[in-house]
């Protein structure tokens, strides 16, 4: 799964929450008393300017993962600079808090990125990051390859994707 974060986006545009996943009244509840730690509010901080932004972030940090084919971030930002600090910041999140990322984290633009061959990539990345820059130009082949190694259980790595709400639309269209 990939987890979205959007930048300054309207609130009818973004649920975090799946479709067919309902919580009973309590776990909603214990959802909403959930907060960011200290260590994480400062960390964070400079996107936490609304109480969206930080149920974005609070969401996407207990799903983040390792795991094959979950756990991924979708960034969107109106800058490519905006998006690239909140993904730093989300590296440093999982550098503190997973004792098996390996700290290798690789950042590459999508045009760039359909020229490689993903699978020596992700073997240079195991247990690691690899941050895509303007992500909605990521051909239709290097999707079809990126969710294929993203599904192998022998490589954790978290692909973080950024880009700008309309082209990660398109993007999310074609995969």
């Amino acid at each position: 799964g990939i987890e979205e974060i959007q930048e300054e986006a309207p609130v009818e545009e973004y649920n975090m929450q799946e479709q067919d996943d309902v919580a009973s009244e309590d776990e909603q509840e214990a959802v909403e008393h959930k907060d960011l730690t200290e260590e994480e509010k400062e960390l964070f901080q400079p996107f936490l300017y609304s109480k969206k932004m930080k149920k974005q972030i609070l969401d996407t940090l207990e799903k983040i993962s390792l795991a094959a084919y979950v756990g991924n971030v979708v960034i969107t930002a109106d800058s490519s600079e905006t998006a690239l600090k909140l993904a730093k910041l989300i590296v440093s999140y999982i550098r503190m808090c997973d004792d098996n990322f390996s700290g290798n984290v690789a950042k590459i633009d999508a045009e760039k990125l359909n020229k490689k061959d993903l699978s020596n990539v992700f073997a240079k990345l195991v247990n690691g990051a690899l941050l895509v820059e303007d992500a909605g130009k990521l051909s239709s082949q290097t999707m079809r390859s990126l969710l294929q190694e993203l599904n192998q259980d022998s490589t954790g790595i978290i692909v973080i994707l950024m880009d700008k709400k309309r082209a990660m639309d398109t993007l999310m269209g074609r995969a």
